[in-house]
């Protein structure tokens, strides 16, 4: 089974929704997959974790189908987002000085598409 492993940089909602769309996607059609939110992407956390509207239907459907693997804690942290990614009960990742790391995905077989 393909392992794809989703890092969703952008700040922009529609770039980030592409992220999230492509990733039900993928687990959808049986592959391994997982979304990993980084950079500017985590600021929209606390838009989204009380939209009401497509983009905050699209990452709901997201969560209930257990694709976001995880986010940045240092950016988190600098965009706002974190604590909306703890009170949604999302991982907080920080492998790499504060970050998700590309090597631990690589390492666990992952292929990194970057968003």
């Amino acid at each position: 089974m393909k392992r794809i492993a989703i890092f969703a940089f952008s700040g922009d909602m529609t770039a980030f929704a592409h992220a999230l769309l492509n990733a039900v996607e993928l687990l959808d059609r049986g592959f391994d997959a997982r979304l990993i939110i980084e950079g500017g992407a985590t600021g929209l956390l606390t838009k989204l974790e009380r939209d009401d509207s497509n983009w905050g239907g699209l990452f709901r459907r997201a969560l209930e189908a257990g694709v976001i693997f995880g986010v940045c804690r240092a950016c988190s942290a600098k965009t706002g987002g974190l604590g909306a990614a703890e009170r949604i009960g999302l991982p907080i990742l920080d492998e790499m000085s504060g970050h998700p790391s590309f090597a631990t995905q690589l390492e666990e077989g992952y292929d990194i598409i970057s968003i």
